[in-house]
């Protein structure tokens, strides 16, 4: 402690004497009132009376011994060990220890941030199908274990409500860049879509196009629930979105919606109201989906596809009871195949047609199976079962489901091509020409001889007897009749 008593002169003339006191900061207030006014008498001008400074009583010798003085010196020399060296303060090991929990627990959240965004540009849930350890799951599970047990418990952030909440940060600012690209573009297209989710809820989709830099965009904006189905709770739905962005209809220049009524109706629809909002956007269909479409209006006015379009929907329905469903994973499971689910079949779902003629190519053998099974049960179902068998255990079903599966197939790549992005007008016609010439060449004798012998195969490997059918051949009229000639309009018979 320095020692006060041998200050020099000079120093006790300017008060600059007690370093450790004028550099203090200190407010403790805990002292005596002696000391407390002798420790005023030596901080001041009011009492410059060195004369009785030293000594006993002195004035000097009674600051030395006072609290704030002490406090003072232990402050100060604190402060030159941090100098001398940083790591041995304790204040400075708790700072450091705070600053490098901040810094782990940043570097936590923003892994779970790249996680959260990882998963849904990958359209997976956030919680695994998988409970069971295995070697993989080690590494995982270890970095569990250590932030679950070394991390503040009620800030782990794995629960449901900090990831929703990250979520809809993490939405926020997306949206916030969407609405600055938006404010430099200024027009736009607005494209809606209603679909039902999983739950079979009603799901409103909003999509905006614009162009930026020449560069066009396409951004998801909302997926809102709606109850009213009508076009005036849809216009409702959808102004109320565009809101949201802070996006008036007035810089609509085009709204492209599919062709239901409740949409494109050109007096009630959702175009034709926006339209008298604002005349400027013109409605456009889907061109893409007509494709889609025309393959639907053909598959309806065919009898052949229409029946085994139709016996694909009931076999789907038959399936997709609890015990008939629960019996097919079951036989997947035993024959190792891959397991699927059948699809249910939409006039709208563009790719429907095609996933479900594939899923049941895929796990036939399983769906021979289950049928076979549930025939020797009791009841209605066994009755469904024994019909349902009966027209799928035939070549003719085999061959027909080769068949569409080969034309949907061409058909498909088709599709994703027009919904391809990067599509133009150009490259659009190119496939679609190349298309009609692969489905006319099917109708050549390699390409049936190839698709015949597919459906050999596969009827061979199912015990599947094979039957030729020809065709019916065409009833002529008697030669007896052949002078007769009858006129439908007026019923008249003439030689």
């Amino acid at each position: 402690e320095p020692d006060l008593v041998s200050v020099d002169s000079t120093e006790l003339e300017t008060n600059d004497y007690d370093l450790p006191c004028d550099t203090s900061t200190s407010n403790d207030t805990e002292s005596d009132s002696q000391s407390q006014s002798h420790t005023h008498s030596t901080c001041t001008d009011d009492d410059n009376d060195w004369k009785h400074g030293k000594g006993k009583s002195g004035i000097l010798t009674k600051h030395d011994s006072s609290i704030k003085h002490k406090k003072a010196v232990l402050a100060w020399k604190d402060y030159q060990l941090t100098q001398q060296n940083s790591q041995a303060s304790i204040a400075n090991k708790l700072v450091t220890g705070r600053r490098k929990e901040v810094e782990e627990n940043r570097q936590y959240v923003t892994i779970l941030i790249e996680t959260l965004l990882y998963c849904i540009q990958q359209g997976i849930a956030l919680r695994g199908h998988c409970e069971v350890d295995t070697e993989d799951m080690d590494i995982n599970l270890e970095l569990l274990k250590k932030h679950i047990t070394s991390g503040p418990r009620n800030t782990s952030l794995l629960g449901h409500h900090y990831q929703n909440n990250i979520l809809s940060i993490l939405a926020e600012s997306v949206l916030n860049c969407i609405k600055e690209d938006h404010r430099a573009a200024k027009y736009f297209t607005l494209i809606v879509d209603e679909t039902k989710d999983i739950s079979k809820k009603e799901q409103l989709t909003l999509i905006l196009r614009y162009v930026l830099k020449g560069v066009v965009h396409e951004c998801f904006i909302s997926y809102t629930h709606y109850e009213e189905l009508n076009a005036a709770a849809l216009t409702t739905y959808i102004y109320q979105a565009l809101k949201t962005i802070n996006l008036s209809i007035s810089n609509c220049v085009s709204q492209c919606y599919n062709g239901a009524a409740v949409m494109s109706g050109p007096f009630t629809g959702v175009c034709s109201r926006i339209l008298e909002d604002n005349p400027q956007s013109i409605y456009i269909h889907c061109y893409a989906h007509q494709l889609n479409l025309t393959l639907v209006d053909c598959c309806h006015s065919l009898p052949h596809a229409s029946n085994f379009f139709a016996l694909l929907e009931s076999l789907y329905v038959f399936m997709s009871s609890s015990v008939p469903h629960s019996l097919l994973l079951n036989k997947q499971k035993e024959m190792k195949i891959k397991e699927l689910r059948l699809v249910k079949l939409s006039d709208t779902r563009w790719s429907c047609r095609h996933t479900s003629m594939k899923a049941v190519k895929t796990i036939f053998a399983a769906i021979l199976s289950t049928l076979d099974e549930i025939f020797d049960t009791t009841g209605t179902r066994a009755i469904e079962a024994r019909g349902l068998l009966h027209q799928v255990q035939s070549f003719s079903f085999l061959l027909s489901l080769i068949i569409f599966d080969k034309i949907f197939s061409i058909t498909g790549n088709l599709s994703n091509l027009l919904q391809a992005e990067q599509i133009n007008y150009s490259a659009a016609a190119i496939c679609i020409t190349a298309t009609k010439t692969t489905l006319v060449n099917l109708r050549s004798e390699a390409k049936w001889k190839k698709l015949w012998d597919e459906a050999v195969k596969l009827a061979n490997s199912l015990n599947i007897h094979i039957t030729v059918t020809s065709a019916h051949r065409q009833r002529q009229p008697p030669s007896s009749l052949s002078g007769f000639s009858i006129d439908r309009e007026q019923h008249s018979r003439y030689f």
